[in-house]
């Protein structure tokens, strides 16, 4: 039997039980490792800009194991603050992962279980994450900080439902996840047929690049629309550099569609496949953008002050066709840790120390009562975290790691971790896989007809869940097939 903790964990829907450990935190004392001595000056709150990257794999930056291509700007985050080696996304898919990171709540409590869109259905069927769910932005706003979306949005095409109406002050960006990074024709792109897209896309109204309040479209030309998001993400610093601000620039690469500017696409000599050379390009671009975000932060001065963190909001999209066959295990949408396990570091270098490294599983739920508790921001009344503040577990006030037991459910299939064991389980096709991950870290060695002791319990555990979490509000778009690394396997996106 399982100790009672993961029976009270789980019971409790989806891990959330340890949310208690997200009250705010001061301190004052000297840290060995983590966040530094000075007590945190709340009369001068840090600055926030959330780096989000879409479906970008754990092994794509150089700086995790295993990683195959060059990102350092994103890996100059983690060497100057912390380095989560083990983080986890919310879901496997894009809109319900994100809607978890801006809530810091598992998705399943309000029926974001499938991604929402496309656009057509979004508006047919007046999806989105639900206008109750309290986002960090709300709650930075009300802590009168300046808040801006540059980006990628995935959670509703509607007005109710997007960034302006949910405590972003500025916004600019696209409102479905599906946008093409050039417009139709452009003589410098480079593209690659995927499962998702035999022909580049088109622009339409939801695929559009829209800005402000009415969401009016903007032409960007001739420009790739990770450049556009990057330059607009200095622009926004460069505005409001002199006040408190919240930046999220949710760049929508690497997803597919494949497409990159072909000038970049040479340059990517290590790779000999279409689709790979131009995903290696799109993660090029990004990590490119990224240093210019950082640069502009540098430039200003504000960087001693200023909280970034840079997350994938899932791992590699496997009908991308290019995620790579080596280190974890498959990719979105599967529920295995090549489809979970993200890129995750944050730097604050008032607070955290250089080359930090935290080995414990934390999850993307953690951001927002990180941000809250670092910025003395208000919690808000009647919403109950499931992540939780991560702060005192870098400096080494919490031996404990923060999550015992994390829970993805994409009905029918579902997926648990407890400690270093992981059980992904599908009703519908009758299989049941559990692995060690301490000693299997690629999910090949399947002990389920040997460990009956630890799948009982656990699978008892993720009947709770199902009774307990809020039923989809919106069925998935379709039963997908999908073929990675020699593997066929059928999900629910």
């Amino acid at each position: 039997m399982l100790p009672r903790i993961l029976t009270a964990a789980i019971g409790v829907l989806l891990a959330i039980s340890l949310a208690a450990c997200g009250k705010n935190q001061t301190g004052s004392k000297a840290e060995k490792n983590g966040v530094m001595a000075t007590q945190r000056a709340f009369e001068n709150p840090p600055n926030v800009v959330l780096i989000m990257a879409s479906s970008l794999g754990y092994g794509d930056v150089s700086i995790n194991a295993g990683g195959r291509l060059p990102t350092p700007n994103i890996d100059r985050i983690a060497k100057d603050g912390v380095l989560f080696t083990t983080g986890y996304a919310v879901s496997s898919a894009r809109g319900p992962s994100r809607a978890g990171l801006l809530t810091g709540r598992n998705p399943s409590r309000n029926g974001f279980e499938y991604d929402n869109g496309p656009g057509r259905r979004d508006e047919e069927q007046n999806l989105g994450l639900p206008t109750d769910e309290v986002l960090l932005s709300d709650i930075l706003h009300e802590r009168k900080y300046h808040t801006g979306f540059i980006g990628s949005w995935n959670l509703g095409n509607l007005k109710p439902y997007t960034p302006a109406n949910r405590g972003y002050d500025e916004f600019y960006g696209v409102t479905d996840g599906d946008a093409g990074y050039f417009e139709s024709g452009h003589e410098d792109m480079a593209f690659a047929q995927t499962q998702s897209f035999q022909q580049p896309p088109v622009a339409t109204r939801y695929t559009q690049i829209v800005k402000g309040d009415d969401t009016h479209p903007v032409n960007i030309s001739n420009r790739y629309l990770t450049t556009d998001f990057g330059d607009q993400a200095v622009d926004f610093i460069d505005r409001n550099g002199q006040g408190r601000f919240f930046l999220t620039v949710a760049f929508n690469a690497p997803h597919q569609p494949l497409q990159a500017p072909k000038s970049l696409v040479d340059k990517m000599l290590a790779f000999a496949e279409p689709r790979q050379k131009i995903y290696a390009a799109m993660i090029a671009s990004l990590d490119e953008n990224v240093g210019k975000i950082l640069g502009a932060i540098d430039n200003r001065g504000l960087a001693q002050n200023t909280i970034v963190i840079f997350v994938s909001d899932t791992g590699c999209d496997v009908e991308s066709g290019a995620c790579s066959c080596d280190g974890l295990r498959g990719g979105a949408p599967t529920l295995y840790d090549g489809g979970l396990r993200v890129p995750m570091m944050i730097k604050w270098p008032d607070k955290i120390k250089s080359g930090t490294r935290y080995t414990k599983p934390v999850s993307l739920m953690d951001i927002t009562p990180t941000v809250i508790a670092a910025t003395d921001a208000a919690r808000p009344a009647g919403k109950k975290f499931d992540g939780v503040d991560l702060l005192p577990y870098i400096a080494g006030k919490k031996k404990a790691g923060p999550h015992e037991t994390l829970v993805w459910l994409r009905r029918p299939a579902a997926a648990i971790r407890y400690r270093d064991w992981k059980l992904i389980v599908n009703p519908e096709t009758a299989q049941t896989q559990l692995f060690d991950l301490a000693a299997d870290p690629v999910e090949r060695n399947d002990l389920s007809t040997k460990r009956s002791d630890m799948i009982g319990e656990m699978r008892a555990q993720l009947e709770i869940d199902r009774s307990i979490a809020t039923d989809p509000r919106w069925l998935s778009r379709e039963k997908a097939k999908l073929e990675f690394c020699n593997e066929t396997m059928s999900i629910y996106r």
